[in-house]
């Protein structure tokens, strides 16, 4: 709904124990799948979502949780030219916002509006406007 395209997509096993950025015990590298999406609102650097699933671990689902306030990271955030256009492009396809839209003040952008709308697993995604000020 919001228009990125997959930039990479793959799943991988460690073919032997090693160590890993992402906390995997050593001895499960080999048997716990990594499922990796890369996605991109536009090609380059900027904006790059990754996500990762660990498949077949379990654990205690704390999505209930990502609300703010809360500390750690809850939510991304993308600047688009216009956001009257952009909340009418995703309510045309039935995404409903999950804060509506408002003004206020974000350093170090300035004035800005902003909403957000939910991932299927609850993650918040806001996008936001702002003039760009003359220098």
């Amino acid at each position: 709904a919001l228009g990125m395209t997959t930039f990479w997509a793959s799943d991988f096993i460690d073919p032997r124990p090693d160590y890993n950025n992402f906390g995997l015990p050593q001895n499960l590298t080999t048997k716990i799948p990594r499922r990796t999406r890369i996605l991109w609102p536009q090609p380059g650097e900027t904006g790059r979502l990754e996500a990762m699933q660990f498949v077949g671990l379990t654990g205690r689902d704390l999505s209930a949780r990502a609300q703010p306030p809360n500390l750690g990271i809850l939510s991304v955030s993308y600047p688009v030219r216009d956001i009257a256009s952009a909340a009418a492009a995703l309510q045309a396809k039935d995404v409903k916002p999950a804060y509506a839209l408002r003004a206020f003040n974000w350093p170090p952008y300035g004035n800005v509006k902003m909403f957000a709308v939910q991932s299927p697993d609850g993650a918040l995604i806001n996008l936001f406007e702002h003039k760009r000020q003359a220098r």
